[in-house]
């Protein structure tokens, strides 16, 4: 009897530490799930752990705007994609972050379609921001969001403020200073 209750007490222990290295949630439906879609934004990703945050630091790998990818898991917690080179990387978000639910921060991260039309209409100078994955002076909003993904809402409210912040890493943030809509200071 006391064996049988350790083996079990064993085997759930095994079992809560391999998923704790999951993201976390329970699976939401989603009409995302398995669907082949581009990707509408720059999204940067740890290469070395399949893993991506929807606060995207500057020195992470750049999963390129436009880059054909399929969505396989949508949980509360974040989202799992396949990228072309074959890997499977787990998008981990916090609603805070977005302030909208994952169902809802997905389709403004995809489209359906190809969106190589949208990006020609860019500026040159906003399209070596995207391809960099940077923001430059000059560059309208629009542009930014392409290049460097939505401001975390929880430090950026509204993207309709003057002044964004975003990640450079776990703890050092960086400011854009917009007037008129464009790009005035980094």
């Amino acid at each position: 009897m006391k064996k049988s209750i350790w083996t079990i007490l064993l085997v759930a222990i095994c079992l809560v530490f391999s998923l704790g290295c999951q993201i976390k949630g329970r699976r939401r439906k989603s009409s995302y799930e398995d669907k082949v879609v581009y990707t509408t934004v720059n999204i940067r990703y740890n290469l070395q752990r399949n893993k991506a945050s929807y606060i995207a630091y500057k020195d992470l790998t750049l999963l390129p705007v436009n880059s054909k990818v399929q969505i396989t898991n949508v949980l509360t917690g974040g989202f799992k994609m396949k990228i072309p080179s074959g890997q499977v990387i787990s998008v981990f978000y916090k609603e805070g972050w977005g302030g909208k639910p994952t169902n809802e921060i997905i389709p403004l991260l995809f489209s359906e379609t190809d969106i190589s039309a949208e990006l020609s209409q860019f500026t040159e100078t906003e399209k070596k921001g995207i391809k960099l994955g940077k923001a430059l002076v000059g560059m309208s909003k629009k542009a930014v969001i392409v290049a460097l993904g939505y401001p975390a809402f929880h430090r950026t409210s509204s993207i309709d403020q003057d002044i964004w912040t975003y990640w450079k890493n776990r703890v050092a943030t960086y400011h854009l200073e917009f007037e008129n809509g464009k790009v005035i200071d980094i």
